[in-house]
């Protein structure tokens, strides 16, 4: 009869840890959805596309911001980068290279 209590809390208390994991990771999903981030093209020079160039691009759309910048690699797309920045109180979030699109960042493009 104890073991059988045991493995009865114990039963309960995973499922409840798993209840509460997958709620954290379906609000971060649903919170971080990729449908609102615009991305845009960088000229790769010498194949690749650095840190500096990304910040330089993301400062000449949007200027006097810091961004936060994390290179985001996958086979399809090498050169691909994620930044973030607050600009006018906001969090802004944009992608270079993450796409087959054409559309450079500049002014009118923000």
């Amino acid at each position: 009869m104890k073991i059988f209590k045991t493995v009865k809390v114990v039963a309960t208390a995973t499922v409840v840890a798993a209840a509460l994991n997958m709620t954290g990771f379906t609000y971060a999903v649903s919170s971080t959805a990729a449908h609102g981030i615009k991305d845009f093209k960088i000229a790769a020079h010498n194949g690749k596309v650095s840190k500096a160039q990304v910040a330089v691009a993301v400062r000449r759309g949007y200027k006097g911001v810091v961004p936060r910048i994390t290179p985001k690699p996958s086979p399809m797309y090498p050169n691909c980068y994620n930044a973030r920045f607050m600009y006018k109180g906001e969090l802004k979030r944009v992608t270079f290279n993450c796409s087959k699109g054409n559309t450079e960042l500049t002014m009118l493009t923000r």
